[in-house]
């Protein structure tokens, strides 16, 4: 009657671990099939607690950490076995390989849960044939389940019954620990890793037999161990094994000696990443109003500057997507490597600019995660990232705020288009300026303290720019581009071109670009205002071409004699350096950021826009001498070539954006 009892019970017993998947990492593993993953890890709790899942699924990698807290070599060698004959597809693994090294026993704790499994699986069974307790475990019925009763016994039978699911399988099987201090003491002076583990070894040839890349790694322990030689032993026993046991040291990452803290094992995870799993092409999202697109409603200044920077972007193997707001319609497409998301305007009645912007930001987070988003960039102008919480670190580059216009035109600024602003810049991680002057302007106006602010020029991509008849111009032709509005100085143009055609009488002056509404005078039209400025004589030598297309405007540049941008108001200017690098000289304004695009009197004049004199002057000189006009304007293109040439400057925006999606993972 009590063998029949103990084989009923042990029947019983099996079944229900047969069913179970929720209780532990072994049954998760033993009742599955067919899982694919870029990442599985595999160790003890120094694997378990010290490699944030998460980080790895924020790459792109589907990873599940696999590390079982007090497990040998022993138990993850033999899981190791069951996801491959369970048809896992693994691309790497990472084996934590230090202080597990000095044994080849089993951890009884650990290893009682593949115990039900003994009889059903021949990969179990041989794993543990060799140990001294086998043949009971195995031929006498139910023993097994009364040895590890606290393990596998009834309770653990009552709980995997109802499925109650294991807080050990979240979290993609990573187990954070929190900054309550343990022992913060370890002596391993007496501890020696085997020349040659039974278990590493197999765990390293099933890897090679199965295609996976295998990582060892040492991972840290605290300053306050006796012994850390062992880990130089270690070394010198397995070459292969990656010692990173001093990458985090501070005792303020460690819960315990042996064990890092949810902040230090970020520390470590973002180091792991960044020298192992880099092969995953970077993702960088742009959030923008404008884009140059035909399905795009407007581009400008700040689309055209996204695209020249995403062409070569692109070109790096840097994954770009493209958010587009504010358009007519909603729509995903990609074209020439590139995502782009037309995201629709909404409308509402009441909290428009809230909703509005709630609405982007659960737009982004859906495609940050499901499209494994690393960074958001998006402009400062009207604050658009005020109110979001987004999924990925958000760098703003300063294309221009209302703030720093209103700053620079002297003009009085609505309060709320600050609020916006100021709340966006709070919400960034870091920023990027175009010029040192533009970055330092804006730093000082929203009080930016403690957030890295970098120059990095924009650019062109020069292949798109070359005039192979730079001696070829039509003589006495002023050209300007850019939008009719007062804050670039347009309305200077009529004092400065009459002073011009005093000295050049055959002067005629281009006008290219849209028109605007007045802020100083409420006028529907700049252009009409600036018309009404002009002496009839010098009207009938100026043409406003309005908005073109940019095939045309560059038509117009090679076209022009001089080139003129009389601005109040930039961060950058990417005009003035086209027409630089079309070989064209410039009479440019001289407030602060020209002077980092151009060294004046060699590569182009800088004139402030209110010095109509000196500015006309500028112009008659390069109207009337040939050589000097030829010869600003083989400069002006060595200037572009040398530094605002895209190809040179992605790297640098490269380099931020990795610096600061490694600093976020840390």
């Amino acid at each position: 009657m009590t063998l029949l009892s103990a084989v009923l019970l042990d029947y019983f017993y099996t079944s229900v671990y047969l069913a179970s998947d929720k209780r532990n990492k072994i049954d998760f593993v033993y009742n599955s099939k067919n899982r694919n993953y870029d990442v599985v890890i595999l160790g003890s709790s120094r694997a378990n607690n010290h490699f944030v899942s998460a980080m790895f699924e924020q790459k792109g990698l589907k990873t599940y950490n696999y590390g079982m807290s007090g497990g040998h070599l022993f138990e993850a060698s033999l899981i190791l076995k069951l996801m491959i004959e369970r048809n896992y597809k693994i691309k790497t693994l990472i084996l934590e390989s230090d202080l597990n090294l000095s044994n080849e026993h089993q951890s009884e704790g650990v290893s009682a849960k593949y115990l039900p499994y003994i009889h059903s699986s021949e990969i179990v069974r041989k794993h543990f044939e060799n140990e001294t307790d086998f043949n009971e475990l195995y031929y006498i019925p139910f023993y097994r389940y009364i040895k590890y009763e606290t393990k596998i016994g009834i309770r653990e039978v009552f709980f995997s019954m109802i499925q109650k699911k294991s807080k050990l399988l979240e979290d993609g099987g990573y187990y954070s620990l929190g900054n309550t201090k343990g022992n913060m003491k370890n002596n391993i002076v007496n501890l020696n890793p085997l020349p040659h583990n039974k278990y590493y070894e197999e765990i390293k040839n099933t890897c090679k037999a199965n295609n996976i890349k295998f990582i060892a790694i040492m991972t840290p322990m605290c300053e306050n161990v006796a012994g850390m030689n062992y880990f130089d032993k270690v070394k010198k026993a397995y070459p292969e094994i990656h010692n990173y046991e001093n990458v985090v040291v501070d005792n303020k990452y460690f819960s315990s000696c042996g064990h890092m803290n949810d902040a230090g094992a970020r520390l470590f995870t973002a180091r792991i990443l960044k020298d192992f799993l880099r092969n995953k092409n970077m993702h960088i999202a742009f959030l923008t109003p404008e884009y140059p697109h035909k399905r795009v409603s407007h581009a400008a200044g700040i689309g055209t500057s996204i695209k020249n920077l995403v062409d070569v972007l692109v070109t790096t193997e840097v994954q770009v997507s493209i958010f587009v707001y504010g358009q007519k319609e909603d729509a995903v497409f990609e074209e020439d490597n590139v995502k782009i998301h037309l995201i629709k305007n909404q409308n509402y009645k009441f909290l428009g600019w809230f909703l509005h912007r709630k609405h982007i930001q659960n737009y982004l987070n859906k495609y940050i995660v499901s499209d494994a988003v690393d960074l958001i960039e998006a402009p400062d102008w009207t604050g658009i990232t005020a109110f979001m919480k987004l999924k990925a670190p958000l760098i703003i580059r300063f294309h221009g705020s209302d703030t720093y216009f209103c700053h620079l035109e002297k003009r009085r600024q609505k309060l709320k288009n600050f609020w916006f602003e100021k709340l966006a810049i709070g919400k960034a991680t870091a920023f990027i300026a175009p010029t040192h002057f533009a970055g330092e302007l804006s730093k000082q106006l929203f009080h930016i303290r403690n957030k890295t602010v970098k120059t990095i020029h924009s650019g062109l991509k020069l292949s798109d720019f070359h005039n192979t008849n730079p001696l070829v111009y039509q003589k006495g032709l002023v050209l300007y581009i850019g939008t009719i509005i007062r804050k670039k100085g347009v309305l200077e143009l009529p004092s400065i071109f009459k002073k011009v055609r005093c000295e050049f009488p055959d002067a005629q002056m281009v006008l290219i670009g849209s028109d605007s509404y007045d802020v100083q005078t409420n006028s529907k039209s700049t252009w009409e205002i600036l018309k009404q400025e002009l002496d009839s004589g010098d009207l009938d030598a100026v043409s406003y071409l309005g908005k073109i297309p940019y095939q045309q405007v560059q038509e117009y540049i090679k076209k022009a004699h001089v080139c003129v941008f009389p601005t109040f108001a930039e961060t950058f200017g990417m005009v003035t350096i086209e027409s630089m690098a079309m070989q064209k000289p410039v009479v440019n304004s001289n407030i602060g950021w020209a002077q980092e695009l151009i060294v004046d009197e060699e590569s182009g004049f800088l004139v402030h826009p209110s010095n109509h004199n000196l500015y006309a002057d500028r112009i008659v000189e390069l109207l009337k001498n040939k050589d000097l006009a030829n010869d600003m304007g083989n400069k002006a293109r060595l200037r572009v070539e040398d530094n605002f040439d895209t190809g040179q400057l992605v790297k640098l925006n490269i380099e931020f954006y990795s610096k600061i999606i490694n600093t976020i993972l840390r």
